[in-house]
């Protein structure tokens, strides 16, 4: 079943407005981008619209690969900048690729999608302005399934007894998060079809994928233990994500972008046979197999890569080829890192300090000890250091950032609140706000909370941020004499207003 789907127009500043607005009303635009998180559905949009539209919808792997003679005068939907191999022979950037390519096309209309974390903001928008035919990129961000649409999602499947009744349940767990995403959505269902309900979205990927695994296996692959399986599908995944292939080939010469099954090493042909058989990939085209979605095969592949670094392989090696020259990580394996981190306790803080944002938004750092989360907070201080934009405008993306709250870092929260002087630790604290309003309750927070909130120091939107923060503390407890304190202090002009019409 497929959900009418809406986004929200983020401005030259990355600031974005709430909006219901369908894609189909930018279908007069010269070009746009679509950003999303992992799993959004960004594809399946570009999919609708193009044939709504009678355009082409290409790969970006595709389009700086091929020249194709029906390009040619329509409008193009480039689908994954994000999926992008990273690199080519004259050391451009997929970005730059895709600048010379419309550009020798003649500047046709275009649409481009990217996960939002790999989005670059104002400088991506004013490369690709160039070749766009009236010099402007809107940049759209495909809002979170609403409840009515989760609602009628879970109601088409038959494995959900109660659609309300599941959503309540996912709410009541603390995963929902995990409900506004359609894939995220899909995964919980599968996961919860299992028997059991997931605490954390690992959980839930690792649930959803055994289910996968063992939907229609065959009966002569019933003999092969699921860590076998899973050991194998983490493999090819693995293979497929470092290599930058496209697909798993099942005949003897691959074709290109394709790797062939039988030079996958690592696991038994017939095991990797049999893993190709389950739900977990699928066939494009015939003799080909491609994870059912580039989020499983992420997850895969670092669940695959933590299980030989317990076994003893050196986890630098690993992280050497995950990371660029510059020691940063690679933009299309940002997932992958973000899920060994995950799994792997080793090589952990390494990667959160190489890419913090993504191991918030990509994996799962719920179950993080506190030192770790400490670490992570760190690393986002040093990030907004270099490129305090960068990070924030990634802080609504969608409720991951709540996974930072939890209980026990709330003396963490309170030291980097409390001591928030200077740029780079005003949008640290933005983003820990951000995760109060997401994440769980931590209510002994709550009168440090209003403190930022009065203080006329902090950025407002910080202020505003921790307003959003203090009214989810809040909840239904009371508190009106402080509300009534602020409004007072506002309109007597003691302090300036947090939120533009507060004292309206």
């Amino acid at each position: 079943m497929l959900v009418p789907r809406t986004c929200s127009e983020l401005t030259e500043k990355n600031d974005a407005q709430p909006s219901e607005k369908p894609l189909a009303e930018y279908e007069g635009n010269a070009a746009y981008v679509l950003l999303g998180a992992p799993g959004a559905g960004k594809t399946v949009a570009f999919q609708e619209e193009s044939q709504r539209e009678g355009a082409c919808h290409v790969t970006v792997r595709d389009f700086l690969t091929f020249d194709e003679p029906e390009w040619q005068g329509r409008t193009l939907f480039i689908d994954g900048l994000d999926e992008a191999p990273a690199g080519s022979a004259d050391h451009r950037t997929p970005l730059d690729g895709i600048r010379a390519k419309l550009f020798a096309l003649g500047k046709p209309r275009f649409r481009l999608s990217c996960r939002e974390a790999d989005w670059l903001g104002a400088s991506d928008r004013t490369h690709l302005a160039k070749v766009s035919n009236d010099g402007e990129v809107r940049v759209l961000r495909l809002n979170p399934l609403s409840r009515n649409q989760t609602r009628d999602l879970l109601a088409e499947r038959q494995d959900v007894d109660g659609a309300d009744a599941f959503i309540e349940h996912a709410e009541a767990q603390g995963i929902s998060s995990l409900l506004g995403n359609p894939q995220d959505l899909e995964m919980l269902a599968s996961a919860v079809s299992s028997g059991k309900w997931p605490q954390t979205r690992q959980e839930t990927f690792d649930l959803a994928c055994r289910h996968l695994l063992r939907e229609n296996i065959e009966e002569h692959d019933i003999g092969n233990a699921d860590a076998d399986l899973l050991h194998a599908a983490g493999r090819l995944c693995a293979v497929l994500l470092l290599g930058g292939y496209q697909g798993v080939d099942r005949r003897a010469n691959a074709e290109r972008d394709h790797v062939a099954l039988r030079e996958v090493t690592g696991a038994s042909q017939g095991v990797l046979k049999a893993v190709l058989r389950t739900r977990l990939f699928v066939y494009p085209s015939s003799p080909v197999a491609t994870p059912a979605h580039r989020q499983i095969a992420e997850y895969l592949s670092g669940r695959y890569l933590a299980g030989l670094i317990r076994d003893g392989l050196p986890v630098g090696r690993i992280i050497a080829l995950l990371t660029g020259a510059d020691g940063g990580v690679v933009s299309g394996l940002r997932g992958l890192c973000a899920w060994l981190a995950a799994h792997s306790q080793t090589g952990r803080l390494d990667l959160l300090e190489r890419d913090p944002i993504g191991a918030v938004l990509y994996g799962d750092v719920r179950a993080f000890a506190a030192e770790e989360k400490q670490r992570l907070i760190q690393a986002l201080e040093q990030h907004a250091a270099r490129d305090p934009r960068n990070l924030l405008s990634r802080q609504d993306l969608d409720a991951r950032w709540g996974d930072l709250a939890t209980p026990d870092v709330e003396p963490i929260f309170r030291q980097a609140l409390t001591d928030a002087d200077g740029d780079a630790k005003q949008v640290v604290a933005q983003a820990l706000l951000a995760a109060l309003e997401r994440g769980n309750s931590i209510p002994t927070l709550r009168p440090l909370l209003m403190d930022v909130v009065r203080n006329d120091d902090c950025w407002p939107v910080v202020r505003s941020a921790a307003l959003r923060a203090y009214l989810k503390e809040r909840g239904n407890d009371g508190s009106v004499g402080e509300l009534k304190g602020l409004l007072d202090d506002i309109n007597a002009g003691t302090i300036r207003d947090p939120v533009d019409g507060l004292r309206g």
